[in-house]
């Protein structure tokens, strides 16, 4: 069997046609192949209501996977991770976590080779609009 037949059949295999497209064009289906989608959702308010609840479930049927933020944080800090430690020690200080540090986190996450592509981030994820 040919290697380009056994990749279509066994993979999720792409095959992009950009012989016809400037390189802009090109590099953006690339990326649109490759990158994952992340949808950040803020519920603003009290818990969550019934029109982000409804807006979260419609994703998830739609394939998108829940990365609940807060929740994961508190698990890192549970394990003792070197992420964890991170998190810890602007907990203990009375600091707000450094948005740049919960965004390597997520990185951390999202590329860990699950096989997802599509995430929605929920919780109060950025902390501040810094």
């Amino acid at each position: 069997m040919k290697l380009l037949p056994l990749l279509k059949s066994t993979t999720k295999f792409l095959e992009l046609d950009t012989s016809s497209q400037t390189f802009a064009q090109s590099f953006k289906d690339i990326c649109a192949a490759v990158e994952p989608t992340i949808l950040n959702i803020i519920s603003h308010g009290e818990g969550e209501d019934e029109t982000f609840t409804s807006m979260i479930q419609t994703l998830t049927n739609e394939g998108y996977v829940k990365v609940p933020v807060n929740e994961l944080i508190s698990l890192e800090n549970e394990r003792r991770t070197e992420f964890g430690r991170i998190f810890m020690q602007n907990i203990a200080t009375g600091k707000i976590i450094p948005s740049e540090d919960v965004v390597k986190f997520l990185r951390k996450v999202i590329y860990s080779g699950n096989g997802h592509k599509k995430y929605i981030l929920s919780g109060d994820f950025p902390a501040s609009t810094d």
